[in-house]
């Protein structure tokens, strides 16, 4: 068994415009993705809630691996999306690889998420993200 204490680390909190939390999951993501492996083909990561491009406890896997998001949101704002968009910007300046660019195709986007219709949106947005990436 391996203790995830020791890889507690903040690494990608200041990645964005505005600083995520500082709860240290960073690094106990990436160990964790570390040990069971990630698919280099269909990296994808689910949000809920969230209304950053770069999600918060997601953000060190997103950029670790230059993965694809889904973002479920009930409501986003203009400042929201321009921040978005920025934090898209700081990151590709901080690697200074344009590569990163590509998470300007996962925005959040407003949709109420419900028992009855997550599988259907599921899918859609799964589709709609390999018909961008590949």
């Amino acid at each position: 068994m391996i203790s995830l204490n020791k890889f507690r680390k903040n690494i990608y909190h200041n990645y964005g415009v505005k600083e995520c939390p500082h709860y240290s999951e960073d690094g106990v993501i990436i160990k964790i993705f570390e040990e069971i492996g990630v698919d280099s083909k269909d990296k994808t990561i689910v949000e809920f809630g969230e209304t950053r491009a770069l999600g918060t406890t997601t953000r060190s896997f997103r950029v670790k691996y230059i993965a694809n998001a889904v973002y479920f949101t009930q409501k986003i704002d203009l400042r929201s999306k321009i921040l978005n968009i920025l934090d898209v910007v700081k990151v590709v300046f901080i690697k200074k690889n344009f590569k990163y660019l590509k998470f300007l195709n996962n925005m959040p986007f407003e949709f109420f998420v419900t028992p009855e219709n997550i599988v259907d949106l599921l899918q859609k947005n799964l589709k709609q993200l390999r018909i961008l990436t590949y």
